[in-house]
């Protein structure tokens, strides 16, 4: 269901907050929905009130949840994906976070190209442009938090790659923004759960990326290289 205002949210009742919502996509099986892709495309309503934002958030994370289940499926999502034009975010990659009101107040120079997906876009991912670090303020953050790495030599450091990434992902979605406005071609994702030897992954390391087969991935793997993907 979709909510023009966040008026229409403020008194309903305790189960609405406790149940997970509907991810809004822009087509499915019977074709494009027109109604949705307008609703994903406007930006998204300031929060006037923590509390607000807080039970928008929880509600986002009751979703992912439901949609994860046992098997990892979505790392964040924004408050519009669900039919709420709040600007609320989250992001579960080193942890559950959420952001209320968000704004980028700096970022890197440098960029790399990545392959993302979108929980709204379903079996498709397109290769974006995104810096490496980027400094975010939010409402409910103490203060602005730098988020990323200039370069990338283990797990960890790819993961917090990884988290800056997404939260570009997930601010362009509070600001009106889908994959499809920000890349020149949307791909179908091939073999979603079960990747073939002979089927091509990008592969990252010290911010440089490059495409190889995944049957050579191990060899690179050894070499501090790991697979570049995302689905928000």
């Amino acid at each position: 269901m979709i909510y023009n205002s966040l008026e229409e949210l403020k008194n309903m009742p305790d189960e609405f907050w406790q149940t997970p919502g509907q991810i809004l996509k822009v087509h499915d099986d019977r074709g494009i929905k027109p109604e949705n892709i307008e609703f994903l495309s406007r930006p998204t309503e300031h929060v006037d009130s923590i509390e607000l934002g807080e039970k928008i958030a929880a509600k986002l994370i009751k979703t992912l949840d439901k949609l994860n289940g046992h098997k990892r499926k979505g790392l964040a999502l924004t408050a519009n994906q669900i039919g709420i034009p709040a600007s609320v975010f989250i992001t579960n990659i080193n942890g559950i976070l959420y952001f209320i009101n968000p704004d980028i107040l700096d970022f890197s120079t440098k960029q790399i190209p990545f392959n993302e997906s979108c929980l709204s876009i379903p079996n498709k991912q397109a290769q974006i442009q995104r810096h490496v670090k980027i400094k975010i303020k939010a409402d409910n953050l103490e203060e602005p938090i730098w988020f990323g790495v200039d370069t990338i030599s283990n797990d960890k450091d790819y993961g917090q790659l990884l988290e800056a990434i997404t939260i570009q992902h997930e601010f362009n979605h509070t600001h009106g923004l889908l994959m499809t406005d920000l890349a020149d071609t949307l791909e179908p994702i091939v073999n979603e759960n079960k990747i073939g030897r002979n089927e091509k992954i990008d592969i990252l390391k010290d911010g440089k990326t490059q495409q190889i087969k995944y049957k050579h991935f191990d060899r690179y793997k050894k070499e501090g290289w790991t697979a570049a993907n995302g689905s928000t």
